[in-house]
């Protein structure tokens, strides 16, 4: 079927693009102690995850040759780091940076903005970092929804 999807923080019509839905045969989390709360909640036969906690961009570079194995042309490749690359940040900074990237990338990149989607709904953590079981499942289930 059709959706329209948009490019996060985006509302004009003009950076709107309609794009066909589909169902991926794997999905692969790359991430930090996020994602390995992600997968302790919600993974399924379907993904992978290539986590661990504490770790940033360095760690996304690193993991590169692991990311490459685990890509075939039915794999859905989902990125989720940045929290530890960064000290005092708050939502502004969170959409400023967002929007940095969005306006950077080729526009066949979907870009899942769940900062704005967990800010519209409403979230927990259990120490201020960490989602709790609840939060998890609703990001999981989110982004699968965008793809």
């Amino acid at each position: 079927y059709k959706s329209k999807y948009r490019k996060a923080n985006r509302h004009d019509s003009e950076n709107e693009t309609t794009r066909t839905k589909r169902e991926y045969g794997k999905y692969l989390f790359v991430g930090d102690s996020r994602y390995k709360g992600m997968e302790k909640a919600n993974a399924t036969d379907e993904d992978v995850f290539i986590c661990e906690v504490g770790e940033g961009y360095d760690y996304l570079i690193n993991q590169m040759n692991n990311i490459k194995y685990e890509i075939d042309d039915d794999t859905a490749l989902i990125i989720g780091l940045g929290v530890n690359d960064l000290v005092n940040i708050k939502n502004d900074d969170i959409d400023y940076f967002n929007q940095e990237i969005i306006d950077r990338l080729d526009e066949n990149v979907i870009v899942i903005d769940t900062n704005s989607y967990l800010n519209a709904i409403g979230f927990e953590t259990q120490d201020g970092l960490h989602y709790t079981e609840e939060t998890y499942e609703n990001i999981y289930n989110y982004i699968k929804s965008q793809l």
